[in-house]
């Protein structure tokens, strides 16, 4: 494997936070940090919880656990469809909303930021609470800053953007300070991603191709497809839940992590990763990018495109070294419900389910990795009868 999908701790990371602190963290007061994403939701959900109000609208393309944090918290999570800009359909949420509706959470895919005002003016109207998931990215850029000014509360996942393995936060936008009983789990994350950040150092592979090993890996795939989908799609598995997530607070050295870490480095290099990827694969046949646009304030998690027959295709690219995976493509069984019942609606939704396809670009990815990353995509065929992408 030619890199990998997310950052890595590495050894030095994890016994020295050394370096000024970047103070981004302050004030204390307004943020809560925990032990996932999904426990900042739950405690959240609990302290907005009112006896007759149990909806929360959620779009229809999203992650399981979100889903599977609001039934913890014995709500009902009823779902919207979102407009080509990948934004909540306004209209639909309208006359989705009524007296017992608590909360609208509207996602930031991919750390772009939506346009959200129309929303946030419509909340305020009916005296609903709009959560800002920016799961996906925690910062935004000009200035350095955390990602959230529209709703009334974010959520930020911390290890998708730094290595912390784990941490989350729940993020007041109106000031108001946010205190919960979390327990302490200070070796919480550290054991569980031992092997894959304690060792990177020797597990990183360089971007030196030898493309003679590429073509080899990809005739190895065609022997054996299924096994090799499989295996290059095991991250794809059902999300677990894991009650004992919900109540731990986010370890002290992952707290320090995150306050002596250089963040404009950090979004200078995904900045750049992501104009690289531009460059190299938006004219490449079977690559469509899903965002058209990059605006200048953007940290991207990752590079999405739209993947013409991508679970036929992407085990190849695995197979090769491309450190890909996907975002959504599991469904929670109550998601899947609603696919089959609102199927007319949900052409981008679908889409993005089945085409979606995320390239790593964070700050242990280098150009030279993406050109060698490009190199394999043109050497892995279109199989015959395999569609084109279609808006």
């Amino acid at each position: 494997m030619i890199g990998s999908k997310s950052p890595k701790l590495k050894w030095m990371d994890a016994v020295s936070c050394s370096g000024p602190s970047n103070n981004l963290l302050d004030p204390h007061s307004h943020l809560l940090l925990t032990y996932k994403a999904r426990t900042a939701l739950k405690t959240l959900l609990h302290n907005l919880q009112k006896t007759d109000k149990t909806k929360i609208l959620l779009p229809s393309f999203n992650c399981p656990s979100v889903v599977q944090t609001v039934l913890h918290c014995g709500l009902v999570p009823v779902f919207y469809t979102l407009n080509n800009d990948l934004e909540p359909d306004i209209n639909l949420i309208e006359d989705l909303i009524d007296s017992r509706t608590l909360a609208v959470l509207a996602v930031h895919y991919f750390g772009f930021e939506a346009d959200l005002r129309s929303l946030s003016r419509l909340c305020q109207e009916q005296e609903i609470c709009l959560i800002e998931d920016w799961s996906h990215s925690f910062l935004q850029a000009k200035p350095t800053r955390l990602a959230g000014s529209t709703g009334d509360y974010a959520i930020y996942s911390f290890w998708k953007i730094v290595p912390t393995s784990v941490g989350g936060c729940v993020r007041s936008l109106k000031g108001e300070s946010l205190h919960a009983k979390l327990r302490n789990a200070p070796w919480s994350g550290i054991i569980h991603h031992l092997r894959d950040t304690i060792l990177w150092p020797w597990q990183n592979v360089t971007a030196d191709i030898d493309p003679e090993n590429i073509q080899s890996e990809i005739a190895e795939y065609d022997k054996q497809p299924q096994q090799a989908l499989d295996n290059s799609m095991r991250y794809a598995a059902w999300y677990s839940e894991d009650v004992r997530d919900y109540d731990v607070r986010m370890p002290l050295w992952g707290k320090r992590y995150l306050n002596n870490t250089d963040f404009a480095r950090v979004i200078e290099i995904r900045r750049r990763n992501y104009k690289h990827y531009l460059q190299v694969f938006s004219s490449m046949e079977g690559f469509e990018p899903v965002f058209s646009d990059f605006p200048e304030s953007t940290c991207p998690w990752a590079f999405p495109v739209y993947y013409s027959c991508r679970n036929e295709r992407a085990p190849r690219l695995r197979s090769a070294g491309i450190p890909l995976f996907t975002f959504g493509e599991t469904l929670h069984p109550i998601q899947e419900e609603y696919f089959r019942e609102a199927s007319d609606k949900l052409n981008l939704s679908r889409r993005l389910v089945e085409d979606c396809l995320c390239l790593p670009l964070h700050q242990d990815i280098t150009e030279e990795m993406i050109e060698a990353y490009a190199d394999i995509a043109r050497r892995v065929s279109v199989p015959s009868g395999c569609k084109k992408n279609v808006p």
